[in-house]
């Protein structure tokens, strides 16, 4: 029959072991009472979804106040450039009638592809007048050719009001700086002169 042996631990040894496992969870609650004392911080995990529905709730805040103010920026607002009619137009008045017209219900595209082409028609006659008043230099001729040039300054003012108003300011520019070349026919020199510098 065999019999059970049982390990003995000699005194000293066993008082050790007990003395440095009481040690151990001496030290384990002391650890937990400094826990206890301590504010637990909140987990970032947590507050990342606030966060960032706070960033998108700024976003749309911003996007809803700030649109309706840059929608009113357009120069022509700001100047207080009010809509141009023509009135000397004497190749096609019925044209004139329509793009007035079109200005008025606020189809500007429509306009401006009208204004365009009775522009290009314009250019043409300034040259034409300017050719026969050199041919033959009388006081009709000269009278003819200030008129062309009168229309084409009106022509080219509504069609710069038209650019604006569409936000093709690139186009504008360009136009301006050919308006203001011929100033002594223009009659908005001064609001040209204004827009100009809103445009740089």
């Amino acid at each position: 029959m065999e019999q059970n042996e049982t390990t003995v631990v000699p005194q000293d040894e066993l008082t050790d072991r007990i003395a440095s496992r009481l040690g151990a969870r001496q030290q384990k609650l002391e650890q937990m009472e400094q826990w206890d004392k301590t504010p637990a911080k909140k987990s970032t995990t947590r507050l990342r979804p606030l966060f960032i529905g706070l960033a998108v709730a700024a976003c749309l805040a911003a996007v809803v106040w700030v649109a309706p103010w840059q929608s009113s920026t357009n120069p022509l607002d700001e100047l207080g450039i009010g809509t141009p009619e023509i009135t000397v137009y004497r190749s096609a008045s019925s044209d004139a009638a329509a793009i007035n017209a079109l200005i008025n219900d606020e189809k500007y595209e429509e306009a401006l592809d009208m204004v365009t082409a009775a522009l290009s028609h314009s250019d043409d006659e300034v040259a034409l007048a300017e050719e026969y008043a050199e041919a033959f230099g009388d006081d009709e001729a000269i009278y003819d050719t200030m008129l062309a040039y009168q229309e084409n300054a009106q022509l080219r003012w509504m069609r710069i009001y038209l650019l604006m108003k569409l936000e093709q300011k690139k186009d504008a520019k360009r136009e301006l700086k050919t308006y203001l070349r011929y100033r002594e026919f223009a009659e908005h020199v001064e609001e040209a002169e204004e827009l100009r510098k809103a445009l740089k």
